[in-house]
């Protein structure tokens, strides 16, 4: 789903407005959560289960780095985990030609679809796992949080990788960066417009 898009500017953008403003507070990340797996789901099934997947890890991983004493194996662990998943969507098909031009017919060559924004959010899990285990930031205990932070849908299919320590403040729903006001709201409106007007482009085309 393009920003660009029907879909997205007079379904699914206002439906998640809406629904944001009549929640409470209190639930509004999960508002957040909810319509960026949708947004993910959008674009696959599939791609949506690997982002959920990758952020229970790196959100369970973040919590044990802020525990131990020796975070170096861990940390280690789950970049090689984050790179392994990327790697094996957008080399494997690569990898196995390369085998089998030395040994025909060795290896089976698969070439699946690259889910939707995925070198964004490993590389993000990534800068937060580092962040938490060179003490630059405090993992973050609450998974609809780390969710929001990892897969919201205004940055979350091309970018920009973003760095957990500029994000916490505007991970709280009470906070004065997340307070809505007319102003604010036609702001945002103007950006949108301006955004689109210099990337006419689809957004989904660059993973």
């Amino acid at each position: 789903m393009a920003f660009s898009s029907v879909q997205f500017l007079f379904v699914f953008l206002p439906l998640s407005l809406a629904v944001y403003w009549l929640c409470p507070k209190w639930l509004r990340n999960a508002v957040l959560a909810a319509f960026s797996l949708l947004f993910f789901a959008w674009a696959g099934l599939k791609g949506a289960a690997i982002l959920v997947l990758l952020a229970g890890i790196n959100w369970l991983g973040g919590l044990s780095l802020g525990r131990l004493a020796h975070k170096r194996p861990l940390l280690i662990l789950l970049i090689l985990l984050d790179l392994a998943v990327l790697g094996g969507f957008k080399y494997a098909g690569f990898a196995a030609e390369t085998v089998n031009a030395l040994v025909p017919g060795l290896l089976p060559v698969l070439s699946p679809a690259l889910p939707l924004g995925l070198s964004f959010y490993v590389f993000t899990a990534i800068g937060y796992c580092a962040d938490v285990a060179a003490g630059k930031v405090e993992p973050e205990k609450n998974p609809i949080r780390f969710a929001v932070f990892l897969a919201f849908f205004g940055h979350g299919p091309s970018g920009p990788i973003v760095r957990y320590g500029q994000q916490a403040p505007q991970l709280d729903p009470g906070s004065e960066t997340r307070r809505v006001s007319a102003d604010r709201f036609c702001y945002g409106i103007k950006r949108l417009v301006l955004g689109l007007a210099k990337r006419p482009s689809s957004p989904t085309s660059s993973l």
